[in-house]
């Protein structure tokens, strides 16, 4: 029965590719784990992911699962999941909001995992950090330091442009972030490496939301919070290589590093609308 089961699944994963692949460029698959439980679901899932030549999902209500094919240049699994939670379906990287989970019809209504609510803290939480607003990486879910690794793309983003407010936030999220990681998931390696830079790390973030008027402080904080990441990726399993980068024209010419998913220096967090992108490869990580 599992086996009949497995080449049902994977015949309509190919008929769907073959369906979708001429109509959106650039096309990439992979699966999420999203929550619910009819036909209405699967009809409210859908046509939340869906986008027209950049977007298509298809939502199994036995497995629970959504095939997603996506056009990689103008989306992300990030951004479609986003969608789907808004539309009030949890899922396996996005809560949907308690509003948007109540307006669901009553069949709908699936049953969900609790789990603590990040939304408030403590005034532990703050009494060492610049009050800064919420982003989607506070309603992710979290598992290893995959969302550590998306947050920190996120923040060296908004340093490429200058976004000393959106990068403010970004490192607040970080730093709520940090108490939620799940060592328990780590592999031993990586259990010490977050050990060693744990703090380090929580320091560095801190301090970048703490500067959120003052662009050369925070970018003057990069270059040690993406050793300290650094040091976290290579002692874990990546899904696919990052190149670590480095700019010696940075402010006092003291030099920086930063990590991209691209082998390019086109989002210097240290430099903005500069005729001659400065930076070169230092290194490519490839666990």
């Amino acid at each position: 029965m599992k086996l009949i089961l497995k080449l049902t699944a994977l015949l309509f994963i190919t008929s769907i590719l073959s369906q979708c692949s001429s109509n959106i460029k650039n096309y990439q698959t992979t699966n999420a784990k999203v929550s619910g439980n009819c036909g209405m679901c699967e009809e409210r899932i859908e046509k939340a992911g869906n986008k027209k030549n950049e977007a298509k999902v298809d939502w199994n209500k036995q497995t629970k699962i959504a095939t997603i094919i996506y056009n990689s240049s103008r989306t992300s699994k990030e951004q479609i999941l986003r969608r789907i939670a808004d539309a009030g379906h949890d899922n396996e990287l996005y809560n949907a909001t308690d509003s948007a989970y109540q307006e669901l019809h009553g069949c709908c209504k699936f049953e969900r995992e609790v789990e603590h609510d990040h939304s408030s803290h403590s005034h532990d939480d703050h009494e060492d950090i610049y009050m800064a607003s919420s982003t989607e990486v506070d309603t992710m879910k979290t598992d290893g330091f995959e969302i550590l690794y998306y947050s920190y793309y996120k923040l060296t983003d908004e340093l490429s442009i200058d976004n000393t407010s959106k990068a403010s936030d970004y490192a607040g999220s970080m730093y709520r972030l940090i108490k939620r990681i799940n060592t328990k998931k780590l592999s031993s390696k990586s259990q010490l490496a977050w050990k060693l830079r744990k703090d380090l790390i929580k320091e560095n973030v801190m301090n970048i939301a703490n500067s959120a008027n003052d662009l050369d402080k925070q970018r003057s904080y990069i270059s040690q919070l993406t050793l300290n990441i650094l040091g976290l990726m290579k002692s874990s399993k990546l899904k696919s290589p990052i190149y670590l980068l480095y700019c010696p024209e940075t402010a006092g010419r003291k030099g920086g590093s930063w990590l991209s998913k691209e082998n390019n220096t086109n989002k210097n967090p240290y430099q903005n609308n500069t005729p001659e992108p400065c930076g070169f490869l230092v290194e490519t990580i490839d666990n």
